[in-house]
């Protein structure tokens, strides 16, 4: 993780996206790419933790996946709460959007 800012709203965080993670082994060798469910993985993780939810979502809404995400680059995630038990979530690199949707909490 490159940088962190936090509100009682919305978490922002920037990673390092180096080849060396582990979810690249096996995922296109010639080509890394950071598998979508990876990234809905991350999302529902950090919300859980930082928003207190207990459990995985109950429904996942809008997901989608728009660019994609390989090694060397820097990946923003913004995830801001929406009422009591929703979160949106959003993955960019630069200027572009990689994915993203709207998880409905439990």
């Amino acid at each position: 993780m490159l940088e962190s800012h936090y509100s009682a709203e919305s978490i922002h965080i920037v990673f390092d996206i180096t080849p060396e993670l582990f979810w690249f082994r096996g995922h296109f060798p010639e080509n890394p790419v950071l598998p979508g469910i990876v990234q809905l993985h991350w999302a529902t993780g950090i919300a859980k933790d930082y928003f207190g939810f207990t459990d995985n979502p109950l429904v996942i809404k809008r997901l989608k996946c728009k660019g994609l995400v390989t090694p060397h680059c820097h990946l923003s995630l913004t995830i801001e709460q929406h009422g009591n038990n929703e979160v949106q979530f959003n993955y960019r690199t630069g200027s572009d959007e990689n994915s993203q949707g709207r998880l409905v909490m439990r």
